[in-house]
């Protein structure tokens, strides 16, 4: 899914702690905040806003990995997979042995 950034948190040089905001992307009139999943110092920041990007570009890198543009980890996840599973279950025709 493509994004345009709407907002750089960081700048070039500057240290940040894991869960840091670098920047905030809107995709599908939604704002989407990108967090710093590693502490470092960002360097090679390329990430400027109004800029479209798509998933796997490389926006910036810190002192220890590269920040990528990817989806936020989901919280509900596991709910999602389990009432997936279920519905399946509950849908399926009946096995004859």
């Amino acid at each position: 899914m493509q994004g345009t950034i709407v907002k750089v948190a960081v700048e070039e040089g500057a240290g940040g702690q894991r869960g840091r905001l670098v920047v905030v992307l809107e995709a599908m009139k939604m704002e989407q905040p990108l967090v710093a999943h590693r502490a470092g110092t960002i360097i090679n920041l390329t990430a400027t806003v109004g800029t479209t990007v798509s998933a796997g570009t490389a926006i910036c890198e810190s002192s220890t990995a590269r920040c990528r543009v990817g989806p936020a980890p989901d919280p509900f996840r596991s709910n999602r997979i389990f009432a997936t599973l279920l519905f399946r279950i509950l849908t399926s025709p009946p096995r004859v042995a």
